[in-house]
C-alpha cells in the first residue's frame, strides 16, 4: 500500500487547531470554566445554543467518565499516521458554526416552525422516537444515580459500562430511519449529512489528485454518501455547501424579532382600548397583564436556575472524576 502523503480528517480548521494544541501540550480531562460574565463574553454563541444545554452537557459527562474528548478519534488517526510517516494533515469538514446555522435556517425556511410542529404531531415523531428515548433515558437515569454517589472503583466501572453502552448503541440509526420522511429530519439531514457528504467527497477527491496515496478518516454515517459522491461533486456545489448562510441567518433573525414584537404591540393596543372603556374591562385587563408578566418572569427565573444548576453539577462531576483518577492513578 505504501505510505500516505496526506491524512484527511473530518474536522474543520478551528477544531483541528484546538485539538492539535491540546495534543501538543498533553491532553488532560476537561473541566468547564465557572459560569460567569467572562464565560458569557467568550462563549456566548455556545451558551446561546439549545444544543449545548440539551446535549452538550450530557456529552461532557460521558467524556469525563470515558476519559476522552470530542474529536479524539481524529487525533488518534493523525498520531497513528505519524508513527509510519509524516503526512500533511488536511481538515476537510465544513466549519461547525456554518453547519449549525444551516440547520437552524433550514428548519426555519424549508420547514417553518408551525409546519414543523404540525409535522411532528401528524407523523408521531415522539412516538417513533419513543423506543430510542426509553432506552437512552433508562441508561441516563441509572448513570445520574451513580453520578450522585461517591466515586469508588466499583461505581466507576459501572459508570464506564453504561457510558460505553450509550455511545456504542446501534439504535440511533434505526431511530433516524423511522423519521426519514418527516419534514423535521429533512430539514436537519440536508445540511448536517448530505451537504457534508458532498464536501468530504470533494475534498478527498481533490487530495487524491495531489497525493499518490492518502488516508481519510470519517464517521460511519458519511461513508455511504462519500463513496457515492466521490469524484462527482462540482466546484460550485462545494462552494455552496461550505458558504456561511449570512443572508438567510439575518433574514431569520429579523423575522424572529418581528414575531417577538407582535405580542407586546398587541398588548399595548389592547391596553389602550381597555383603558378607554374603563370599568371592569380595564380592571380585568390589568390583572391579566400582571399575571402574564409574573408568569413570564417566574418561567424565565426557573429556566435560568435550571440551566445554571445543570451546568454547575456537570462541572462538579468533571472535577470529581479528575480527582478520582489522580488518586487511583488512572
Amino acid at each position: 500500500w505504501g505510505k500516505p502523503g496526506a491524512c484527511l480528517v473530518e474536522l474543520c480548521w478551528d477544531r483541528l487547531e484546538r485539538l492539535t494544541e491540546n495534543m501538543e501540550h498533553g491532553w488532560e480531562p476537561r473541566v468547564m470554566p465557572d459560569l460567569g460574565l467572562e464565560m458569557v463574553r467568550k462563549s456566548w454563541s455556545t451558551l446561546g445554543s439549545p444544543v449545548f444545554w440539551l446535549f452538550g452537557l450530557e456529552i461532557a459527562k460521558l467524556e469525563a467518565i470515558l476519559n476522552t474528548y470530542e474529536g479524539a478519534e481524529q487525533i488518534a488517526s493523525i498520531e497513528t499516521a505519524r508513527i509510519y510517516t509524516n503526512p500533511r494533515v488536511y481538515p476537510i469538514d465544513v466549519p461547525y458554526r456554518t453547519t449549525l446555522m444551516k440547520v437552524a435556517t433550514s428548519l426555519w425556511f424549508e420547514v417553518g416552525p408551525l409546519k414543523l410542529a404540525y409535522d411532528m404531531w401528524t407523523n408521531d415523531v415522539l412516538g417513533k422516537l419513543a423506543p430510542t428515548l426509553a432506552i437512552v433515558e433508562g441508561h441516563s437515569k441509572k448513570l445520574d444515580e451513580l453520578i450522585e454517589q461517591p466515586i469508588t472503583m466499583e461505581t466507576y466501572t459501572e459508570m464506564r459500562e453504561i457510558a460505553s453502552q450509550i455511545v456504542a448503541w446501534d439504535g440511533w440509526e434505526a431511530a433516524l430511519t423511522a423519521l426519514e420522511h418527516t419534514m423535521y429530519l429533512k430539514g436537519v439531514v440536508e445540511p448536517l449529512l448530505k451537504e457534508r457528504d458532498s464536501v468530504l467527497a470533494y475534498q478527498m477527491f481533490e487530495a487524491s489528485k495531489d497525493n499518490k496515496r492518502s488516508v481519510g478518516v470519517i464517521g460511519a454515517a458519511h461513508l455511504k454518501g462519500v463513496c457515492e459522491k466521490f469524484g462527482k461533486v462540482t466546484k460550485a456545489e462545494f462552494t455552496e455547501a461550505t458558504q456561511f448562510p449570512s443572508h438567510r441567518l439575518n433574514t431569520m433573525l429579523a423575522q424572529m424579532l418581528a414575531c417577538s414584537l407582535i405580542t407586546p404591540a398587541a398588548a399595548i393596543f389592547a391596553s389602550r382600548k381597555a383603558k378607554q372603556k374603563g370599568g371592569a374591562t380595564w380592571r380585568y385587563f390589568k390583572n391579566a397583564r400582571r399575571a402574564w408578566f409574573a408568569g413570564s418572569a417566574a418561567a424565565t427565573a426557573y429556566w435560568c436556575h435550571h440551566c445554571y444548576s445543570k451546568y454547575t453539577s456537570t462541572q462538579r462531576f468533571q472535577k470529581k472524576m479528575l480527582d478520582f483518577r489522580r488518586e487511583a492513578g488512572l
